[in-house]
């Protein structure tokens, strides 16, 4: 039997919740890679159920089956926004690069950040939209995702109002957007998983008020915070909203003329999703 899109909804949030503070004591026992891939089997499972709920398949969800294009295309697109971000400060001479060779910690690096993106994007993605896209539509979950988002980075060492902001309306928007218009989780979590393990293991630069350690490259950043993002990193900069908030408006778009959007039940729908 189909479940009521409100009730479904309201389960949601204390999903997301408990599944998103499930991981710190489970870090403390098992280590932050290890914590985050039970979450993420933990998100999947849920996942598994709201799909059932709706009678529809878990691709419907994000879960379609992986394939290395479509990671390896999210890889890119992460990689060159980290790229554009990083020439841009470069070329204004607020950040600055020397050579420290840590190869032996890059592996480490970029699987904890393809952890944590798998987790991340299992919980603010495939749940939050799989509970709460048929009572609210699409538009108004990614912007409460989005916001959620920016929101739960708050908390993170060096956060500030800006910073928050920033992270709204870049990652939440941008992996928001990516969702929507691809309807791929695999996809969105390695856009998520190229920008942490490259800005934190290879570039050296803070990744949400996190100092990386050993990372393939120092970074020494001598610019102003609203343009560097100071001790948060890249993440709080105005040309991080620029560039990754950009590239969010054309997913935006791309999801617009993708026929996988959702109105909201209150709104005679113009056109509506493969589900309806």
């Amino acid at each position: 039997m189909t479940a009521r899109p409100r009730l479904l909804a309201g389960v949601t949030i204390p999903i997301v919740f408990a599944l998103l503070f499930l991981v710190l004591p489970l870090q403390a026992l098992a280590g932050g890679l290890l914590a985050r891939l039970i979450g993420f089997a933990a998100a999947y499972l849920v996942a598994r159920w709201m799909a059932s709920r709706r009678r529809v398949g878990p691709a419907q969800l994000g879960w379609v089956r992986p394939s290395v294009r479509s990671i390896m295309l999210g890889w890119v697109v992460g990689g060159l926004l980290v790229a554009t971000v990083a020439v841009v400060m470069a070329g204004a001479g607020w950040y600055s690069w020397s050579w420290s060779g840590a190869w032996s910690n890059l592996f480490g690096a970029l699987t904890f950040a393809a952890a944590v993106g798998l987790y991340e994007e299992a919980l603010f993605r495939s749940l939050w939209f799989g509970g709460l896209e048929p009572a609210l539509g699409t538009w108004l979950t990614l912007a409460i995702s989005a916001l959620l988002f920016g929101f739960l980075h708050s908390f993170n060492p060096g956060a500030t109002i800006v910073s928050s902001a920033s992270v709204a309306l870049s990652g939440g928007l941008l992996l928001g957007a990516a969702f929507v218009a691809r309807r791929d989780l695999w996809f969105v979590a390695a856009i998520h998983a190229a920008w942490n393990g490259l800005l934190g293991g290879v570039l050296g630069m803070p990744v949400s008020g996190n100092d990386p350690t050993d990372a393939l490259l120092t970074a020494e950043e001598r610019g102003p915070d609203l343009w560097t993002g100071g001790a948060f990193g890249p993440e709080a900069s105005l040309i991080t909203i620029a560039v990754v908030g950009g590239a969010g408006a054309w997913f935006i778009w791309k999801a617009h003329t993708s026929g996988m959007v959702t109105p909201p039940p209150w709104r005679e729908p113009a056109t509506r999703s493969p589900e309806h």
